[in-house]
């Protein structure tokens, strides 16, 4: 083989070489991304539900009315669908107690509850062991009256 020939292969090699490289990064660069995209929007999801069952669950603290009782229940539900181990066996602990003591359940109890599903949902949202398990997570008394609407 002549020096010509020789140069022209390795110059056609490392052409196509480079070619494979950049065609491999950029679909796992691609690849990435729609993994962190999709990672994203779950995470969004998983958020506006446990969000709804926070607001549904401190209604129905602020008023204990069937419909609230129904509006809690129902986010429970999902949270149930959608929710890490330890969220699911928290909030599910908290629905047993309240329905078995809802009238006689001291406010220590309520707080004992939200602050272990607080720092599940934490941990969940996070995705790492959450350092605020022993301190005062529960929630904050929202006293401002909401307009009863027809949504169960």
């Amino acid at each position: 083989m002549s020096n010509e020939v020789l140069i022209a292969l390795i110059s056609a090699l490392s052409a196509i070489s480079g070619s494979v490289v950049t065609i491999i990064s950029n679909y796992l660069i691609e690849r990435l991304s729609e993994k962190r995209k999709n990672k994203k929007e779950q995470l969004e999801i998983l958020m506006n539900h446990y969000t709804d069952f926070i607001n549904n669950l401190q209604l129905y603290m602020n008023e204990s009315s069937s419909l609230n009782f129904n509006k809690f229940v129902k986010s429970l539900n999902k949270i149930k669908l959608i929710g890490s181990d330890n969220v699911v066996s928290a909030a599910s602990s908290y629905y047993v107690d309240i329905c078995m003591n809802s009238k006689t359940m001291a406010k220590g109890r309520h707080e004992h509850y939200q602050n272990i599903i607080l720092s599940a949902m934490r941990e969940d949202i996070l995705m790492k062991k959450s350092k605020m398990r022993r301190r005062n997570l529960h929630l904050i008394a929202n006293k401002v009256k909401e307009e009863k609407d027809n949504e169960i």
